[in-house]
């Protein structure tokens, strides 16, 4: 029920006792209903879970593991694993692919320096200096 409707029907009601009843009824649905609709524009979650929803259905499956292999790596490092660097080469090479495969060409620049980082974190890792520590 819009507010026009709203003032359509109470100019329209006579004053009678159940006339009170029906006011309060049309008032409370129209509280509500502007409620709804204030709601409802400010915080479209449906939309934002359909969003979601649909970009999960559409990752791929080089998108999951160079999301998982991130993951691992971030929490293979936060351990001090030396296996931790093999993840991160990984997932920069899967990532330098979906990059250059979407033509995302600086983006896929960056994951080569990324690449770089992980061998030079492996071979550091690897060194018997002192220089090891995170």
């Amino acid at each position: 029920m819009t507010f026009r409707t709203f003032l359509q029907l109470s100019d329209t009601e006579n004053r009678s006792s159940s006339y009170t009843e029906k006011y309060k009824t049309l008032q409370s649905s129209f509280i509500y209903s502007l409620f709804v609709e204030i709601f409802y524009d400010l915080c479209p979650m449906n939309d934002i879970m359909n969003n979601i929803s649909n970009a999960i259905a559409k990752t791929t499956i080089w998108e999951w593991l160079a999301i998982v292999s991130s993951l691992l790596y971030v929490i293979l490092v936060s351990y001090k694993i030396l296996a931790a660097w093999l993840f991160a080469a990984l997932s920069s090479v899967l990532y330098v692919y979906l990059c250059y495969s979407n033509r995302l060409y600086l983006e896929s620049i960056l994951q080569v320096f990324y690449f770089g980082m992980a061998i030079y974190g492996w071979f550091m890792w690897t060194s018997d200096d002192d220089t090891k520590d995170v």
